[in-house]
């Protein structure tokens, strides 16, 4: 099934889709967090970097909850799929490169 497909098939509103990914991509890094502790992953030297991409995280968000209340669901569609599409193609160029 296409994702344009599943996305009409589950017809969730943009704040919902947005939501709901946030809360896969925090299961996500909790797991990444628990199995590279338990490999004995020393997080000490990249302090600066995890707390640059804490800050730009925050900032992403913020920007992001100003956009997604400015913006058309029709809109916020059509800037989905082009940005689904865009990653798919750098993901499938990298893989060949």
């Amino acid at each position: 099934m296409r994702t344009h497909q599943l996305m009409k098939g589950l017809d969730f509103a943009k704040t919902t889709l947005v939501g709901t990914m946030a809360v896969c991509l925090l299961g996500q890094n909790l797991m990444k967090i628990a199995v590279f502790g338990s490999l004995g992953f020393n997080p000490l030297p990249w302090l600066p970097v995890v707390l640059a991409m804490m800050v730009t995280g925050f900032v992403g968000t913020w920007l992001g909850a100003l956009l997604l209340g400015r913006l058309y669901e029709h809109r916020f569609r059509l800037l989905l799929k082009w940005a689904m599409k865009l990653i798919a193609v750098t993901l499938l160029v990298e893989t060949l490169i």
